[in-house]
Order: C-alpha cells, then sequence, then structure tokens
C-alpha cells in the first residue's frame, strides 16, 4: 500500500469545525497514491500535524459474467459472486442492498486465494462459504471461508486431483458438516462426492463419480429424509446422466434414474423439492432444447412435464424457485430475439408462461438462479447491458417489472482532482 501522497494541489478551508476543541481542519485530495493509486482524501491540522487519512479512492472492478450462481439475502442485504472482472479478472464478492442500490466488491479473488467461482455462498453461523474452480496452489480451486463482519477472506481447503478438482455447484450445510460435488479428480477423475468439517478443516472424499454410476456433476445436492440427492450431466447406462441418491451414514451410492433424450438429459440444475417429489431442469432433450421434469423418490417414477422451445426460451438454467405454488426460472436463450427469459411453472395445471423476454440492452444469456428478498426476485445475465459485461437485475412477480439495477464491467474507477 501506497503510503505517501503528492501535495501538488491546494489544501482547502473546510467548513467543518470542532466546536468543542476550537480546532479547525484542512481538507484536501491526492491526484495519485492510496490503495489502487488513483488517490486520496485528508485532514491536517492548521500547523500541518495530526495527518489522518479519511478515504482512499479506487479503482470498482464491479465484477463480470456471474455463472451459475444466486445472490444470498442476508440481513437485509444480497451477497453473491462474480465468475470474472475484479482487479485480478478472477472474479469478486460482492454485496448489495436493494433498499440503496448500492453495489460494493468486497472481495477479489485471484490465483493465490482461488479464482473463477461457479455457484454460490452458503450462509452458516454468520460467515459465508464458497468454492472456486481454478486457483490455489494446485490450480485446482479452493473451499473458502469470508466474513461480512470483518471482510475477512480465509482459504480453508486445496483441491487437488486426487480429492477432487474443479468443484462444481455450492456446498449444502447439513448436521455440522458441508457436502458438495467436484466436476473432476477422484479416482475416476471424473469428479466426486465430498465432506468438510468447518470446524477441524478435515476434508474427505466420499464417492469416487464413473462413467457407470454418472459423472460430470453439475448442481448442488439435496437433502430429504436423511439422504442426499443430485444430478451428473454424463454417464449411467445411456450416457446422458442420472439422478442419484447418497446415504451419508451408510456412504451408500444409488444410481435411480438413467436420463434418456426423450424425456431430458444433461441436467445443470439442482433438485427442488416440493409436495413430497422432487422437480429439476434439463438443458438438453425433449425436442432438443430441455425439459422441467418431476421426479417422486417414494415411487422413483420419473415424468417430463413440459417441453422448452424457442418463443418461450430455450437451455434452462440454475434452479427452479419456488414462491407459493409456483416454480419460477430463467432460460439462457429464446424468447423474442434469441436472448433468454424469466418464465412462471404451475406444476398442478403444468401451465408455463413466459413473463419477461430478456434484450441485449436490459442484460443476455441469464445465468445461475433467481434469489428472493422481499417479495421479489434478483439475479444475473451472463452478458448484455451498457458493457456487454453483464447485468444484475431485479425483477417484481406481482406487477411483472423488470429492472436493470447494474451493468457489470471489467474495470472503471475514479481519479479525483483538483
Amino acid at each position: 500500500m501506497k503510503k505517501i501522497y503528492a501535495l501538488s494541489f491546494s489544501l482547502l478551508l473546510s467548513g467543518s469545525f470542532l466546536y468543542a476543541q476550537g480546532i479547525y481542519q484542512l481538507w484536501g485530495m491526492s491526484k495519485s497514491g492510496g490503495t489502487d493509486d488513483v488517490g486520496a482524501m485528508f485532514s491536517v491540522g492548521p500547523s500541518g500535524s495530526n495527518f489522518i487519512l479519511r478515504n482512499q479512492f479506487s479503482y470498482v472492478y464491479p465484477g463480470a459474467q456471474p455463472k451459475y450462481t444466486e445472490p444470498i439475502a442476508y440481513n437485509g442485504k444480497l451477497y453473491g459472486m462474480t465468475r470474472m472482472g475484479g482487479r485480478n479478472y478472477a472474479g469478486v464478492i460482492y454485496e448489495y442492498i436493494p433498499a440503496t442500490n448500492t453495489y460494493t466488491r468486497k472481495i477479489d479473488l485471484g490465483t493465490a486465494t482461488g479464482s473463477f467461482p461457479e455457484g454460490s455462498l452458503t450462509l452458516n453461523n454468520g460467515k459465508f462459504y464458497g468454492m472456486t474452480t481454478k486457483g490455489g496452489a494446485n490450480d485446482y480451486g479452493v473451499i473458502f471461508e469470508w466474513d461480512p463482519a470483518t471482510n475477512i477472506y480465509t482459504k480453508k481447503i486445496e483441491f487437488n486431483n486426487t480429492n477432487g478438482r474443479s468443484p462444481s455447484g455450492s456446498m449444502v450445510f447439513n448436521n455440522g458438516k458441508f457436502y458438495g460435488m467436484t466436476y473432476g479428480g477422484g479416482g475416476n477423475d471424473n469428479g466426486v462426492i465430498f465432506e468438510w468439517d468447518p470446524i477441524t478443516n478435515i476434508y474427505t472424499k466420499k464417492i469416487d463419480l464413473g462413467t457407470s454410476i454418472g459423472y460430470r456433476p453439475y448442481g448442488d445436492l439435496s437433502f430429504f429424509g436423511g439422504k442426499f440427492y443430485g444430478m451428473t450431466t454424463y454417464g449411467g447406462t445411456t450416457g446422458y446422466g442420472v439422478i442419484f441418491e447418497w446415504d451419508p451414514a451408510t456412504n451408500i451410492f444409488t444410481t435411480k434414474i438413467n436420463l434418456v433424450s426423450a424425456t431430458g438429459n444433461s441436467p445443470s440444475g439442482s433438485l427442488v423439492l416440493y409436495g413430497g417429489k422432487f422437480y429439476g431442469i434439463a438443458g438438453n432433450g425433449g425436442n432438443g432444447l430441455g425439459v422441467i421434469f418431476e421426479w417422486d423418490p417414494a415411487t422413483n417414477i420419473y415424468i417430463k412435464k413440459f417441453d422448452f422451445n424457442s418463443p418461450n426460451g430455450y437451455n434452462p438454467t440454475g434452479n427452479l424457485r419456488l414462491n407459493g405454488t409456483k416454480f419460477y426460472g430463467l432460460t439462457a436463450q429464446g424468447g423474442n430475439g434469441g436472448y433468454g427469459t424469466l418464465f412462471e411453472w404451475d406444476p398442478s395445471t403444468n401451465i408455463y408462461t413466459n413473463k419477461i423476454t430478456l434484450t441485449n440492452t436490459t442484460g443476455s444469456y441469464p445465468s445461475g438462479t433467481l434469489g428472493q428478498l422481499n417479495g421479489k426476485f434478483y439475479g444475473m445475465t451472463y452478458a448484455g447491458g451498457t458493457n456487454g459485461a453483464g447485468v444484475f437485475f431485479e425483477w417484481d412477480p406481482t406487477v411483472n417489472v423488470y429492472t436493470k439495477k447494474l451493468d457489470f464491467d471489467y474495470s472503471n474507477g475514479i481519479v479525483p482532482e483538483g
């Protein structure tokens, strides 16, 4: 951090007066210096003593191209990650306050500490936990802890090719431990299911995924009835992916459904529980553009419910989001113009409604899952907006109003002068 500030400016007599002490202060700004070497604001006493650094200006680098991620609500704020952008162009952790439309970049991710996150933050005991797909000592990704109160980021686990690499989705907290999956690595280099204890920082590989049982998982594990459920993108008897059950108590993995192209394949989200059944989306299959499906774990019956199409949106992304008795979600493409849609689906009537058709100006190719706060949905697009690097948006499903709140970019900032 630079501590020298060029005094090539005029000191300004501040209107602020310390009445209790009867002392005036001189306030000024420098063109360079500070953390990002783009200037600082400070004050000094009349004699030039008592120098106080008041503010360090910075390059904002808000982040770019969020991917497979959901904004997480906590204390009236939303927290999330972008896959790229930031000072190191390797992603950021951000805070967003809907009430004031204030976006703050909190952490710049990088090669040493973990880079290119995909998936969402997981909240536990006032701290956030997450994973990156790259970075760390082996460049295979890391598990990290971030405290929003202190803004302290701690790298906890380094992935390697043996214990799993390039984690996918988000971690799930259950009974004092975190559970998750990796896209690669493990005994078959096809991904693993893992357990991590945040208290002891012990990481345990539980299952090596493979061609016959399913591999290359995407999305998160879902917990129900003492067992975890999830999906893989490939493998199984058809090669199109599977729905699986895993019992953490016995470490028994069971392939429940072998997906087929006709009814949906290559799922890219997570299973969502509603009324004792699981619902999900597959990015391919059906008529070739993806499906919404229902699966009953009690009877092991799988039903294709809806085929996506070009006018209504296709290639769905992220997870279905339950709000009341209906599901809401995003498609990465389709709609008028092909930039993606926001949709509503009623499982009781099987009625699908295209609610919002995106444009390149308002944000295009949405990625991830809708977040919820105070009756509104929040989400992100991978591209579009003013800078072409994606947007952060708000959508009120009650009145069906979509508002672009923020344009992501790679680097912007300010150099105060005068």
